[in-house]
């Protein structure tokens, strides 16, 4: 058997994919609609839309097995999407990188399989919707392009749940996206009886200098760069000039160190340029404190205390 490469890209997709805010929510009558037609279309007894997580892969809707998740290092959608195209194996017993994988051998059985990879801006491929069979086959040049239409239009599905959590000048999260994750990270660190720490962040001056820097201005878009790399849990765009960090179990320390280091990649992305005498970063951090508290009610705090400084 052959475990699936990773991605070139595999933190980007990683992060794409969390933006969804789709992974272990309730089936939905918009995916499950298209898994009904795949199977009826292509005469499969297996349809599904597949998620690739960091360890597995995670059905949106799967029709045929009564699974919900299954590891990605037996996966034949973590193969498919390192494809840019359809992935298809005509026979599992007569392909080595399978023949001996345990989803052939036992449970479900698979011989055929046929899979698209669903891409989403910025994001690379985050899942797959494919087809498969207790028998081998070929799919038509036909069925093929009904396959793919079909895996054309989920990606749609979850390209409009994408553009409406993201901020599309940088890529980051926006406040929506920013707040129905962050209330998942609050509630996650309240049932493990840790702290989450929220950080604000501003770029003061940015207005000055005698240039503007405006929303779409290289200077935010760098530095939102710079945040999208830190190893932080969560990171967004609250307005043009204002972010947000979110941080599990890292105290006061930890959240210190994220901000040096990006007033640090500020210096670095300011210098030789007219905002390196004007712009600064302003920041305020805060702490959860009790299973009450809400993402929310932190960021209107934090951006208060931002103001007001």
């Amino acid at each position: 058997m052959l475990i699936p490469d990773k991605p070139n890209n595999e933190t980007q997709r990683l992060a794409a994919l969390k933006l969804l805010n789709i992974l272990d929510t309730p089936s939905e009558e918009r995916f499950d609609r298209l898994t009904r037609l795949a199977k009826r279309l292509l005469d499969v007894p297996v349809a599904l839309v597949c998620l690739v997580d960091e360890d597995r892969q995670w059905f949106k809707s799967a029709d045929g097995i009564g699974v919900k998740e299954a590891p990605r290092d037996i996966s034949f959608c973590g193969h498919a999407i390192l494809q840019d195209d359809l992935f298809q194996i005509c026979d599992t017993h007569r392909d080595e990188r399978f023949a001996d994988n345990p989803m052939v051998l036992f449970g479900p059985q698979v011989r055929f399989y046929a899979g698209f990879p669903l891409h989403v801006p910025g994001g690379g491929h985050v899942g797959t919707f494919f087809v498969a069979d207790t028998q081998p086959r070929e799919l038509s040049e036909d069925l093929q392009e009904t396959l793919i239409d079909l895996a054309k239009i989920a990606e749609r599905e979850l390209t409009s749940s994408f553009v409406a959590t993201t901020d599309i000048d940088t890529g980051l999260c926006n406040r929506l996206g920013f707040s129905l994750i962050g209330q998942k990270i609050l509630k996650r660190a309240s049932a493990a009886g840790t702290t989450a720490e929220v950080v604000l962040l501003r770029l003061a001056g940015i207005d000055e200098g005698g240039e503007r820097y405006d929303s779409s201005d290289e200077l935010v878009k760098h530095f939102a760069a710079a945040i999208s790399q830190c190893n932080v849990d969560l990171s967004g765009r609250l307005s043009p000039q204002s972010f947000a960090l979110m941080l599990s179990d890292a105290g006061k320390d930890g959240a210190a160190n994220v901000v040096q280091s990006l007033r640090e990649q500020l210096r670095a992305i300011t210098e030789g340029t007219p905002a390196s005498n004007h712009v600064t970063l302003t920041s305020k951090t805060l702490y959860s404190t009790s299973p009450g508290d809400g993402i929310d009610d932190m960021l209107r705090q934090g951006e208060q205390l931002l103001l007001t400084d």
